[in-house]
């Protein structure tokens, strides 16, 4: 049982309180007496005829409407009122009158209401909190699926902008094109050596896969290209093990050649 305060200070022509007017409450464009209660909790429904509601000395008066989970006698938030009173020759309505909040809880199994004015629970919010919060969304909610740095960065064709990706990404590209447009990169391959992986076998850890590739060039930070199928793919870490051994990390389990330049 819930029930909803409803007050109104009514005045004449010449903004003086209405005294001792006689108020009735209908259903939006009716002349059905809606249900009211007298009392915030206590009694049963009734109507303003009734109950005799006029306003007081204050040109004030006072009801409660039961609300969707009241046991007899509640309406539901769409229901819209009609109020007048009268006092004499004075009279006067007020139509399609809000009692309840004109707001809607969301209901996750219909995609296509447009209604804007929804409410959310704690529980949904927090629910949208951590998927927003997720590096990799588990599932594709709103039609948003995860970028794949394996594969999608190299289908040119590929016009689906509606992609996520994760943070780590993020800050890969980001370093990435920083790099590319630092006025100070200076690369010097006069007695570069390289290092060619055919195959390396990928061990599976964590949801994702690593390669440990030995180079055995004394060089914690050499530079490492990943090809897959004459592609170069972006791993998703590389990670020095030592001086002579750097670990590659990928999304997926893909057959790649590695190729270290030290």
């Amino acid at each position: 049982m819930a029930r909803i305060h409803y007050f109104q200070y009514i005045l004449d022509n010449q903004g003086n309180p209405l005294t001792d007017a006689e108020v009735r409450i209908y259903l939006s464009d009716s002349s059905v007496e809606a249900n009211i209660y007298v009392h915030p909790n206590r009694g049963t429904q009734t109507t303003s005829s009734v109950a005799n509601i006029k306003t007081d000395e204050q040109g004030f008066f006072a009801v409660w409407f039961g609300d969707s989970y009241e046991k007899n006698g509640g309406y539901g938030p769409k229901q819209k009122f009609k109020v007048t009173w009268t006092k004499g020759v004075f009279t006067n309505t007020i139509n399609n009158l809000t009692i309840y909040a004109p707001l809607f809880p969301v209901d996750e199994t219909d995609y296509y209401d447009a209604t804007l004015n929804k409410t959310i629970s704690n529980f949904l919010a927090k629910k949208l909190e951590n998927h927003v919060e997720s590096i990799v969304p588990i599932s594709a909610p709103h039609n948003i699926v995860p970028y794949n740095a394996a594969t999608d960065l190299y289908y040119y064709n590929d016009v689906l902008c509606n992609k996520v990706i994760s943070n780590r990404l993020a800050y890969q590209m980001w370093q990435i094109s920083d790099l590319v447009f630092s006025e100070t990169l200076s690369i010097d391959t006069s007695a570069a050596r390289y290092h060619l992986e055919y195959s390396p076998t990928l061990t599976p850890s964590g949801g994702i896969y690593y390669a440990d590739i030995i180079h055995n060039f004394v060089n914690e930070y050499p530079l490492v290209v990943v090809i897959e199928n004459k592609r170069i793919v972006m791993p998703e870490d590389v990670v020095s093990i030592d001086e002579n051994t750097i670990r590659i990390f990928l999304e997926t389990n893909l057959n790649i050649d590695v190729v270290v330049i030290g």
